[in-house]
Formats: structure tokens, C-alpha cells, sequence
């Protein structure tokens, strides 16, 4: 397997950050099985994002020159820090809750997030009672969301039962499950399909981009996602509803004329909510079946044994 790498042409690597054994040869498995180059953090690498293999897990780095100096930063994403637990955590109000549960509050929902990237909206879904399938097309963003769900799940095992996560253009699986509805090797039909694409990069923005997002955006190649073009086979595929997440100023899509029937407004950002082409094909919040016995489990593995 050759080298993974971005749009400028960079190869990527992985960088061991720490001496004890058990790091180095979780690194050198991931080595092997990526095909991908094998370094000692503090090195001078020259790539553009780097795996990172910690005692803390796995991340992603980010390196780049500001101001004529080489540069790094690193995000290791970790679920257990997320709220999900306290009264506040779990109340149903949170805009993204009330996105995809609906004013009803519907529960146990099988929802496709198909814009996974580092999988916090995931853990938030699962957490508080919905099967979620986890997409996430990039390969290095996959293997720390792969190592999150891990850790996570050593916690809190029924939560992370519901996830299935999978390294997948989820575009592609919209399209199969709108040609195949019965394709036993597709995850369940979903209630929600929630999207979360990357927003555009607006000149003169004040504020500058969070972390983690920065890094996201440069190992997910430049941050290259098509809105539109993600919500019209959503449209196609669901049964209740279709999430959108937009810039809170940004025009609303219109799909062959179809607009949202709500929003949902957070801080800088909205949820645009859309009613699928073929509302019919609804069922039952919480009594979603399994065609053709097709489950969240026996899919994805853990990266705790590579």
C-alpha cells in the first residue's frame, strides 16, 4: 500500500510521541497496515499532517510555517470529555438534539452521520439513546475516531454499541441504498441523516478557526465537500427527516425547489431541517427494523489490536 497523501502532493506519516514499548509497536502495526512512514516526534518531518501515536491515543498533526518558523499542533479527539452524563448534558434543548429528535422527541432513531470527521456530534447521538453510523471518507481522521470510539467504549459500553463507525464516501452509500433499499451490506435505512459539512472560508473573518478544525479541514483535503450535493441522495434515503448544518447567514439549499421546513439557530451556525422525497417510506420513531437482519455490530473493529 503506498503512501496516503493531501492535495498539495505531501506525504503523510506517523510520529511516535513517547519511548514506552507498547507505543512504539502500536506505531510500527499502523506503519505496516497504512503504508506509511514510521518517525520519532521532534524530528523535522516536512509533512503537512502526521498521525500521532500517544500514550493519550491517537491524534493528528498539523505542521505549517507562521511568521518565517516551522510550526506544529496536535488534536487527540477524546468522547469521554464530552458531557453527556449531568441533567445539562442530557437535556433535550441542545439545538442539535432538537434537530434531529424533533419536537416529539423521538428515541432510538438509526441516524447515518455522514460528515463524522472527529465524532463528537456521534458520541452526543449515541450517548443519549440513537444507533448512529458513523462515516468518515478521510483514512487518517477514521483511524482517530476509530481510537476515540475504543476509548470511549471502555466507559461506556452501551453507548458505543450503537455506533458503527466506517471508513466510507457516504455520498456513494446514499447513492447504493437509494439504487438498493435491501443491500444487506449497508447499515439499516436511516430515520435521520444528519450533515455536517465543512462551512466555507470566509475573507476578512475575524474570529479564527477553532483547532481542531483547522486540522480537520487540512487532513480532510482542503476541507472539499459538496452541501448540496451530500443533501440531494439524503433527500432520497431517509425516512423522517434530513439535518443540515449551515453558516447561521448563509442561504438556505433548495434542492428542486424544496427548501427547509425549520431551522434551528445556534451560535454561528443553524440547523436546517428538510422533509425527505418520499415521506411514505416513514416509520415508527423507535420501532425502526433491521432489513434483512443488517445490525450496527461485526463491522469495524477497534484499533487497539492493529
Amino acid at each position: 500500500m503506498g503512501g496516503w497523501e493531501t492535495d498539495q502532493g505531501q506525504s503523510s506519516c506517523i510520529l511516535v510521541q513517547g519511548r514506552s514499548r507498547r507505543i512504539y509497536d502500536r506505531a510500527r502495526r499502523l506503519s505496516k497496515k497504512l503504508g506509511l512512514p514510521l518517525l520519532e516526534a521532534g524530528r523535522e518531518p516536512g509533512y503537512a499532517v502526521s498521525l500521532l501515536v500517544a500514550d493519550k491515543g491517537l491524534g493528528l498533526q498539523r505542521s505549517f510555517r507562521e511568521s518565517g518558523k516551522a510550526s506544529e499542533e496536535a488534536y487527540f479527539p477524546d468522547w469521554t470529555r464530552i458531557d453527556t452524563t449531568s441533567p445539562a448534558g442530557r437535556r433535550s434543548g441542545q439545538p442539535l438534539l432538537r434537530a434531529v429528535q424533533g419536537r416529539r422527541g423521538g428515541k432510538g432513531l438509526m441516524i447515518w452521520d455522514c460528515t463524522a470527521g472527529w465524532g463528537e456530534d456521534t458520541w452526543i447521538l449515541a450517548a443519549l439513546g440513537h444507533r448512529v453510523a458513523a462515516m468518515e471518507r478521510n483514512l487518517l481522521v477514521n483511524c482517530c475516531l476509530l481510537d476515540a470510539w475504543s476509548r470511549a467504549g471502555q466507559l461506556y459500553p452501551a453507548a458505543a454499541r450503537r455506533i458503527r463507525p466506517l471508513l466510507s464516501d457516504s455520498r456513494a452509500m446514499l447513492g447504493r441504498l437509494a439504487q438498493d433499499p435491501q443491500s444487506p451490506d449497508l447499515p439499516p435505512q436511516p430515520d435521520v441523516v444528519y450533515l455536517d459539512p465543512f462551512f466555507p472560508q470566509l475573507k476578512g473573518r475575524k474570529s479564527r478557526e477553532r483547532k481542531p478544525m483547522r486540522i480537520l479541514r487540512l487532513a480532510a483535503e482542503s476541507g472539499k465537500e459538496d452541501a448540496e450535493g451530500l443533501l440531494r441522495p439524503a433527500l432520497m434515503v431517509s425516512r423522517l427527516r434530513v439535518v443540515l448544518k449551515r453558516p447561521r447567514r448563509a442561504h438556505p439549499l433548495r434542492p428542486e425547489g424544496r427548501g427547509p421546513v425549520h431551522t434551528i439557530t445556534g451560535r454561528g451556525y443553524r440547523y436546517d431541517i428538510y422533509i425527505p422525497y418520499n415521506p411514505h417510506s416513514r416509520a415508527d420513531p423507535g420501532t425502526t427494523k433491521h432489513e434483512n437482519g443488517r445490525s450496527l455490530s461485526g463491522e469495524s473493529a477497534s484499533l487497539g489490536s492493529i
